[in-house]
């Protein structure tokens, strides 16, 4: 992290950015959360268990539709496709690059592309059961602590 932070006070610098100075500081929070390492042994624990549970869905899903596959080649399309979805963080909701990585994903281990493409869309169904309602929750929270604020009144001196 070192030569980062380097690279972002000489931008700072030279583009008159201060707000960059402020991560100078890179490294040393890096490595304060490194030293706890019971965290980042629970952090790749989660990560694993996630992996494994998205993998989990797919060896599931297909086997709902009839594909007989096992579990390390779902595992191998799920991480694949993850990857694939992180690499195109710029596209927002990865949508259309999951479901295009599902299609070539399956094209490879013989699943026919509609049959990759419903379970894209399946996960993508599970995306949704939790993402509305949470999004829906969390509208209502602002929403009520927008409208319980106190109001200003100004007057109109004209």
């Amino acid at each position: 992290f070192r030569p980062m932070e380097n690279l972002l006070d000489r931008m700072a610098d030279f583009f008159d950015w201060p707000v960059l100075g402020s991560l100078a500081t890179l490294h040393d929070s890096a490595m304060n959360i490194y030293r706890d390492r019971g965290a980042v042994v629970g952090a790749m624990f989660w990560h694993m268990a996630s992996w494994f549970l998205g993998a989990g869905e797919v060896w599931l899903t297909l086997r709902v539709l009839g594909v007989d596959i096992g579990f390390a080649e779902a595992l191998v399309i799920e991480s694949l496709g993850q990857a694939l979805r992180t690499a195109a963080f710029l596209v927002p909701g990865a949508y259309g690059v999951q479901e295009g990585a599902y299609m070539v994903l399956g094209m490879h281990f013989g699943i026919a592309g509609e049959i990759a493409l419903s379970v894209s869309l399946v996960k993508r169904v599970r995306e949704l059961a939790f993402g509305v309602p949470a999004m829906l929750a969390w509208q209502l929270i602002e929403g009520r602590r927008i409208f319980s604020a106190p109001r200003k009144v100004t007057e109109d001196r004209g």
